[in-house]
């Protein structure tokens, strides 16, 4: 390095530290006007949460890596006077080169949507969700809403149109209807979808992590199966929609194919994305 050059560094790091001022080039997540920003190939960067108490560090010196820790429920036992939090882990910290941001995992968007906003939280009243971090589009508010909003056009169309003509009540007209009123009118109820979009995202995340560490791991039939059941659910409350053209079930071995060999890991990674993108535009669009 020339000397010159070494020595205005120097200088550029004196003044930074005795004016306790950042230079131009230096990256500023609270200057962001948006929670997520692009970052290497399809991947983003978000905004780590600040919620006080629930967000914590975990670091890993051999990978040299440092964890996104939150804590999303507390809970207190009376009799043994203790307090029991539950930890998870929602991403990857990309300091130094971008402080106060992530990189997120699927267990992050669990808990948060797109906005950075919580959705998962199970206690409105706790001081630690003030602010931009309070509970602004939980996925169970939205669900009802959604399905409350179905169930109401359909009974105000089904009125106008046995008023208009009273045999077509016998025959009803087909209308061109968009993907949340198709998907919203065949949940059973808001207890099943939650449990079954819960079930969808454990089994993502688990293949998610398998994927990043041994991709061509060919998965057990056993693991197969219990998945297809979980996107069968799902197949059926997208069927004809834009959407369902691609969302696909995973190969299973029929009577005395003795040739068969189950999906990677990587293989039912590329299957289960369609389906973790379809629920976000059923939810959040």
């Amino acid at each position: 390095m020339p000397v010159e050059k070494e020595k205005n560094q120097s200088m550029q790091g004196e003044n930074i530290s005795s004016k306790g001022q950042s230079p131009d080039w230096y990256f500023d997540a609270g200057r962001l006007k948006t929670n997520e920003i692009p970052f290497s190939g399809d991947s983003v960067l978000v905004k780590i949460p600040q919620i006080p108490g629930r967000i914590n560090r975990r670091n890993q010196p051999e990978s040299n890596t440092t964890f996104i820790v939150l804590i999303p429920e507390r809970h207190y036992d009376p009799e043994t006077k203790q307090t029991s939090k539950k930890r998870v882990i929602i991403g990857t910290d990309a300091a130094p080169a971008f402080p106060g941001m992530m990189i997120p995992n699927e267990t992050y968007y669990q808990y948060f949507d797109h906005d950075g906003n919580w959705i998962a939280g199970e206690n409105d009243a706790d001081p630690a969700l003030t602010g931009s971090m309070k509970r602004q589009a939980a996925a169970k508010k939205q669900l009802a809403k959604l399905i409350e909003e179905a169930n109401r056009s359909k009974a105000e169309k089904t009125a106008e149109t046995e008023q208009e003509n009273p045999e077509s009540s016998e025959q009803p007209k087909k209308r061109k209807q968009d993907l949340k009123t198709i998907v919203a009118r065949r949940i059973k109820s808001e207890q099943h979808f939650d449990y079954l979009y819960r079930v969808f995202l454990d089994y993502n995340a688990a293949v998610t992590q398998q994927v990043r560490k041994k991709p061509y791991l060919v998965m057990t039939l056993y693991q197969v199966i219990r998945i297809n059941q979980v996107l069968s659910e799902l197949q059926i409350l997208f069927a004809g929609t834009e959407i369902s053209p691609y969302l696909k079930l995973a190969d299973i071995p029929e009577s005395g194919d003795d040739d068969y060999i189950p999906p990677t890991y990587g293989d039912m990674d590329m299957i289960l994305k369609p389906y973790y993108r379809a629920i976000n535009v059923f939810l959040y669009k």
